[in-house]
């Protein structure tokens, strides 16, 4: 036991430094006086946001025209639900878990929502300027908003003549996708006004594409008719190149045709009897039976919006006044 002690004894004298044990302390040397050596160094990085309203209870988030034009989406539906607190489903939108219907589409104070089904109309993406989500607690002027509303900004016309293009396709194949956008704006030489016209038209046989009905012709070797989904976007403005909001009419026009398939309605061949009397169908002719082609495709329901919008604003003094006559019109068969 002795021996161990004396052990323990001699490793504590061994980890107390020498300059201790005769009682002086000295202090480490200083590294203040050393400047630090600088290896690399980075561009600073500014972040910039501009705030709608500090004081507001309701979030704006702004989509530029900029991401408009650079996301490879179908519509704006598949745009606006990048945002946070969006979901999509299918074509309907879901703003901070509301219903499909408590987001209003406005486009210069006049709700695009269609009053049975709260379904809004849709615009050409290349007639959009801008869009800003307005969600959280919306302001006295959103009056109805639930759930959030979309506030659309549409191109304006210019000095020059202008315009911009764009084509999709599947490249030939059993799908036959097809999907055209142009702009056109120009000036007229009449009251210093201007005029710019959109369209979109997105024609698509989406699944099953080779069992498609045969209903379509084809001229000089292209194809024409319906395919399973087709939808077309329209869009007129009318509006003076200096101070567009001044005043403005507004057209806006799109249709819709859904021509779904269904592959147990695609017989095309002879129907008869056999000796008990049930019936028999034949992709072949034979003695007796009768020809029998079913339709291929379920019914086509084709639905037409219209809508017009005239608006007209003014400042005098410190006052602004603005006012806005929109008529929409939907029609479904």
């Amino acid at each position: 036991m002795g021996v161990i002690f004396l052990s323990l004894l001699q490793v504590v004298a061994l980890a107390v430094p020498a300059d201790t044990l005769g009682g002086a302390v000295v202090a480490p040397p200083d590294t203040a006086a050393d400047a630090p050596r600088v290896v690399r160094q980075f561009p600073a990085v500014e972040v910039r946001a501009l705030l709608h309203d500090a004081r507001s209870s309701q979030t704006v988030r702004e989509i530029p025209a900029a991401a408009l034009r650079a996301y490879p989406v179908d519509g704006l539906a598949d745009l606006v639900a990048l945002q946070p607190g969006v979901v999509a489903q299918g074509e309907e939108l879901h703003v901070r878990g509301g219903r499909a219907g408590e987001t209003r589409v406005i486009l210069d104070g006049v709700t695009l929502n269609e009053p049975l089904r709260h379904r809004p109309m849709e615009l050409p993406l290349l007639a959009l300027r801008s869009v800003e989500l307005v969600s959280g607690a919306p302001e006295s002027r959103h009056a109805g908003a639930l759930a959030g509303v979309l506030e659309l900004h549409t191109v304006d016309p210019g000095k020059r003549l202008s315009g911009e293009g764009r084509w999709q396709s599947d490249g030939g194949l059993d799908t036959r996708f097809d999907r055209v956008s142009a702009r056109v704006s120009a000036p007229l030489r009449l009251l210093g006004l201007g005029v710019v016209a959109a369209g979109d038209a997105l024609l698509d046989d989406t699944a099953l594409p080779v069992l498609r009905s045969a209903g379509r012709d084809r001229n000089a070797g292209l194809s024409f008719g319906w395919r399973a989904e087709n939808r077309m976007l329209g869009y007129l403005k009318l509006a003076p190149i200096e101070g567009p909001r001044r005043y403005a009419a507004q057209v806006l026009a799109s249709r819709t045709v859904r021509r779904p398939y269904d592959p147990a309605w695609s017989l095309d061949g002879w129907s008869g009897f056999d000796g008990l009397g049930l019936p028999v169908f034949s992709p072949t002719p034979l003695p007796g039976y009768v020809r029998y082609r079913a339709a291929d495709h379920k019914a086509i329901t084709d639905e037409r919006r219209l809508a017009t919008l005239l608006s007209a604003s003014g400042t005098r003094g410190s006052r602004r006044g603005t006012v806005t006559l929109g008529w929409l019109r939907t029609r479904s068969a």
